[in-house]
């Protein structure tokens, strides 16, 4: 993901949700800056086991002064 256009850091959450909208991980949690960034899912829930198969949703949401913004993609766990 890109941020653009930031003045200062800004808290920034990368949760994995599945198709029931369950939180199964919170990838990443912390502050960027303006920037490009990768973020990475390892295929493992909260508990530490691995996820079974299947299409999960990926959500990035940046809190900003001005807004927040939330983006959501798909995820695709394939052994």
């Amino acid at each position: 993901y890109n941020l653009l256009k930031l003045t200062r850091t800004a808290p920034v959450f990368f949760e994995i949700f599945d198709l029931a909208g369950r939180k199964v991980q919170q990838g990443y949690a912390g502050h960027d800056l303006s920037g490009s960034f990768l973020r990475l899912w390892d295929g493992r829930k909260k508990d530490g086991l691995i996820a079974p198969p299947g299409t999960y949703i990926y959500q990035i949401r940046v809190e900003s002064d001005a807004t927040t913004t939330v983006r959501q993609g798909v995820a695709n766990l394939v052994y």
